[in-house]
């Protein structure tokens, strides 16, 4: 994906990831190993005000920040609710630091939520003991869970680190002594035909399905014929699609609406062309190749002659006999008598 594409997906992405059925999806099928699912959920607006009080966060906070954060409530079925704040990171390529990216937004929110902590308690004139004012905090104050999340958009597999282990050179057995910090990745291209089946029907699911099968039309096409994802999608998904695998003709216009038959009818336009402009560049490279090996194959049998006619004639010159000049044709190049009696004609005949 060139620059230029990144810049304008990151800018898609964002706007995707802010659609709220979108959003609550992904964390849904991020978290769905861990058997809570989203209750309710608000798109955070602004960054916590503290930020701004700590000098250098602020600049690291713009150096890091998170392309959307969502305030949630989870819940799972054999406990109680639990409040979080989920933050997208969108991804046009595999980024090899996204893990680190993660810790540094993580360590900005809890120096934020500490500040804001201490800020509060002083106000109050609640921190007395020595312990109390260094860490700025109480027993009973607890921090919003922060958890990064990674939406990787690009239509090539994912190829950096999903962790924090991953960025060094630990060895596997003292990870567990090291800060781990995924990135929570969830890559479209690398979803397997079970995860996608897990996905609820929406716009989660049909931009998974067109980035995942961008390269195997035939199955794109029986995906959009029948998956009810399609039927219905916010604008922002035509756009996040198009930069990923350059297919506009998913966008309705005002004659075609949102009809997927007339869309297919796109669709199938779509690729024959581009599947014959694919044969015609393959048929041409292959004619050339065909073309080169018959050539070579040609002038070395040309070779060949020539340089048998050249020993029949310098033969010959040197007055030797036909019969020993045939003699020596067959022994010399492996001539089986048919072949030699083929170059030794129309001069002699009679052997």
């Amino acid at each position: 994906m060139s620059r230029h594409n990144m810049r304008d997906m990151d800018s898609a992405s964002k706007l995707l990831m802010a659609h709220e059925k979108m959003a609550m999806d992904t964390i849904d099928f991020i978290l769905r190993k861990s058997g809570y699912a989203v209750v309710e959920g608000s798109m955070q607006r602004r960054p916590a005000e503290a930020i701004a009080k700590i000098p250098g966060l602020k600049r690291l906070y713009k150096k890091v920040c998170n392309d959307v954060v969502w305030e949630l409530e989870i819940a799972a079925a054999d406990g109680p609710p639990v409040r979080l704040l989920a933050a997208f990171e969108n991804q046009s390529y595999p980024s090899l630091v996204m893990p680190f990216r993660g810790l540094m937004s993580v360590t900005v929110r809890m120096a934020a939520w500490r500040q804001e902590t201490e800020d509060m308690h002083n106000e109050r004139q609640e921190l007395h003991s020595r312990q109390e004012v260094m860490d700025g905090v109480l027993p009973d104050d607890k921090m919003t869970p922060f958890i990064p999340m990674t939406v990787y958009f690009g239509n090539d597999a994912w190829t950096g680190p999903t962790n924090l282990p991953g960025m060094t050179t630990l060895p596997e057995k003292l990870h567990g002594y090291f800060a781990n910090c995924p990135c929570n990745l969830l890559s479209f291209r690398d979803l397997t035909e079970q995860e996608l089946s897990e996905m609820r029907p929406g716009p989660l699911r049909a931009v998974a399905k067109c980035i995942r099968y961008a390269d195997d039309p035939i199955r794109l096409a029986h995906e959009m014929e029948t998956d009810p994802s399609f039927q219905s999608l916010p604008s922002a998904v035509y756009g996040v699609v198009k930069i990923a695998t350059g297919m506009d003709w998913l966008r309705p216009n005002r004659k075609e609406g949102n009809n997927m038959q007339k869309k297919m009818s796109t669709f199938e336009r779509h690729f024959r062309a581009e599947g014959e402009a694919k044969g015609i560049a393959i048929g041409e490279a292959k004619g050339k190749t065909e073309g080169i090996a018959i050539g070579e194959a040609k002038g070395k049998i040309e070779g060949i002659e020539n340089t048998i006619r050249s020993f029949i004639e310098r033969k010959r010159s040197r007055h030797v006999s036909e019969e020993d000049i045939f003699e020596e044709l067959r022994l010399d190049f492996g001539l089986d008598i048919q072949s030699a009696r083929r170059y030794m004609e129309p001069s002699w005949t009679n052997v």
